[in-house]
């Protein structure tokens, strides 16, 4: 019989996960504290109630994207899925950390345009790709299992199903 895997999001995964796992994991919550403390500390404060709306929406996304990053560290994906997912959630996450932090200081003019722009565009494609890989992934077992439907495994053979099957279109053309 197969053994099935179950995706669960929970916090205890974190015990279960490899070591590259943990370790991005970490990486990104540290990268997270430390750029906050940094910029909170060294730039300007601006005036949070004019900035109330993009901060939520910014915040929002960071949120999401933190969710997704957990996801992809919870599954178990092809290896060159994972690998361009992960970087590709790290990167936009990095860069929404930025966008998030905008919203509450002053932040030089290199770092939000070389930044927190270049890092959430790459992250996003690097995503996308990580995306695609997982689709293909799927859409190839998809076919696998297609074809395991109406062949039988011992002999190599169509059984039962592709033959009614194949009646019931000979049927319908005439």
């Amino acid at each position: 019989m197969i053994e099935t895997v179950k995706l669960t999001v929970k916090l205890s995964n974190f015990y279960k996960m490899s070591w590259v796992n943990k370790a991005v994991s970490l990486a990104l919550l540290f990268y997270m504290i430390i750029f906050t403390v940094y910029a909170l500390n060294t730039f300007p404060p601006l005036n949070i109630e004019n900035n109330v709306y993009g901060f939520t929406t910014d915040f929002s996304n960071l949120i999401v994207l933190i969710f997704l990053f957990w996801m992809v560290q919870c599954s178990e994906l092809s290896r060159q899925a994972y690998v361009f997912s992960t970087l590709g959630l790290l990167l936009w996450t990095m860069g929404t950390t930025a966008d998030v932090l905008d919203e509450l200081v002053v932040q030089p003019f290199w770092g939000s345009v070389y930044f927190e722009d270049l890092c959430r565009t790459s992250g996003m494609l690097f995503t996308s790709y990580g995306l695609f890989k997982t689709m293909r992934f799927v859409q190839s077992i998809h076919n696998r299992l297609a074809c395991e439907l109406i062949i039988d495994d011992l002999t190599k053979v169509h059984n039962r199903r592709y033959f009614y099957r194949h009646v019931r279109s000979a049927e319908v053309t005439p």
